[in-house]
């Protein structure tokens, strides 16, 4: 599956989203929407196949914790429902201009606004954690940059993007771009870039820091990525669910810093 994608250089890593187990606040909202709406309901509007679900998994374990949070793009709720679960932040907040009839808040502390991403109702950075997932690639052109451009204006810390990548044409009626490779390095030049790679068409993950400078931690989503190596390498797994697309790099004082705060978090998950 890698190296189907031969423009894979602005990524980092590459992680087989399937390859990976479903956080748990994931799985929880996944059976409560299939007990409200069935697990194949005829509306499939805001509705998520097998993969979304392993997309959102994938960055609900490279959120941020702690603070205000902003999911834009709500679709049925799916997200911030499973965000909300967690108790993680102080302030849950989400923001869609449509509103789907499968959108139900199953969690309590969500504040919803029907606010268009150009035009975000909230002050100058304000929100600890975004996301964005799934909504830059059908926004029309007059809307793009400034939409861009008010996730960074409202945040003061991580910023989490995803679009499809090298989507087939002819691209879906609802979507007014495609991606490739270009227009993740012109748009997202300084995010850390990992790629979810699934048959056909993956996704681009884009996480950036609008925090002030000199205060940048340490990649959640790097961490993320590969603590999904550990948890994907099963007894007899010979191969990793994380692959490095450039070569190996010498050591640095930082990534020896990575390195440790990596073995710190696995030894967690293992005595869980």
């Amino acid at each position: 599956m890698v190296d189907e994608f031969r423009t894979a250089p602005p990524f980092r890593t590459i992680v087989p989203v399937r390859d990976l187990p479903l956080e748990l606040p994931v799985e929880l909202m996944r059976k409560e929407y299939e007990r409200t709406y069935g697990a194949d309901p005829a509306d499939k509007g805001g509705w998520y196949h097998r993969d979304d679900w392993f997309r959102i998994s994938f960055v609900l374990s490279a959120v941020s914790r702690g603070g205000t949070f902003l999911d834009v793009g709500l679709g049925a709720g799916q997200f911030i429902n499973a965000v909300a679960s967690t108790g993680w932040f102080a302030e849950v907040h989400g923001s869609d201009p449509t509103r789907f009839k499968k959108y139900r808040e199953f969690e309590s502390g969500i504040t919803r606004v029907d606010a268009s991403v150009a035009k975000l109702p909230y002050p100058d950075d304000y929100f600890d954690v975004i996301t964005c997932m799934e909504v830059m690639e059908h926004v029309p052109d007059e809307i793009f940059e400034p939409g861009i451009a008010e996730l960074r204006r409202v945040s003061r810390g991580q910023l989490l993007m995803s679009v499809p990548y090298e989507e087939p044409e002819p691209i879906s009626s609802a979507h007014r771009r495609r991606f490739v490779a270009d227009d993740i390095r012109r748009v997202f030049p300084d995010a850390e870039r990992v790629l979810l790679a699934r048959p056909r068409m993956p996704w681009a993950l884009m996480e950036e820091w609008c925090g002030p400078e000199g205060t940048k931690p340490v990649s959640a989503l790097r961490l993320a990525a590969v603590e999904a190596t550990i948890a994907a390498r099963g007894p007899g797994r010979a191969k990793p669910a994380v692959k490095a697309s450039t070569a190996p790099r010498p050591p640095t004082p930082r990534w020896r810093a990575v390195a440790g705060a990596v073995v710190r978090r696995a030894k967690r998950l293992r005595n869980r």
